[in-house]
């Protein structure tokens, strides 16, 4: 009866029926702290160190700076001349069926007569999976296959495979997905 007579219980019961409900005193001051902190980010000596236009010049000028640096993002074939293709037969050393690209390395015997150690990435490892049954048993030491894909840029001995010619004659072109 006497909670009913205290005219901040009759607000509270009037507000809440409106489909209101008032803010804790708590409430207020956090948002109060909240836009203070909005407006500047660091006070030091009562004096603002970070405004809101210093932050937008910092975002303005690492934009322009970074906007005419050219990027060098992870694509498996930025590192291949992609209009040559090259034939690489030889003897599988090593063959890793990990993500994010399967590898094969395999000693080629070049023009000279002289081994050589060829890389070759392949794509990831769930497509090979999923559309030509790879696996990583795919490969053991000692098989000898015939690679025809595209060669490094940098002229080093890597190659990043599009055609897997095994020791059978079986041909996989593993950059087309079979229907």
């Amino acid at each position: 009866e006497t909670m009913r007579k205290n005219p901040e219980f009759r607000k509270l019961v009037a507000e809440k029926s409106k489909g209101k409900t008032p803010d804790h005193p708590q409430k207020k001051a956090n948002r109060k702290n909240a836009r203070h902190l909005c407006k500047n980010v660091f006070r030091i000596g009562g004096k603002p160190m970070i405004t809101r236009l210093h932050c937008k010049i910092f975002w303005a000028c690492l934009i322009l700076a970074t906007s005419h640096t050219p990027l060098e993002a992870h694509h498996a074939n930025s590192a291949y001349d992609r209009s040559m293709d090259l034939t690489v037969s030889g003897t599988v050393t090593k063959w890793q069926f990990i993500n994010p690209h399967a590898g094969l390395w395999l000693t080629v015997i070049n023009d000279r007569g002289a081994s050589q150690e060829w890389s070759v990435e392949f794509q990831g490892t769930l497509d090979l999976y999923r559309h030509y049954s790879f696996n990583k048993d795919t490969f053991r030491p000692g098989d000898e296959i015939t690679l025809i894909g595209n060669p490094a840029r940098n002229g080093d001995p890597d190659l990043s495979a599009r055609i897997v010619i095994f020791s059978d004659g079986k041909e996989v072109d593993v950059r087309n997905i079979p229907d």
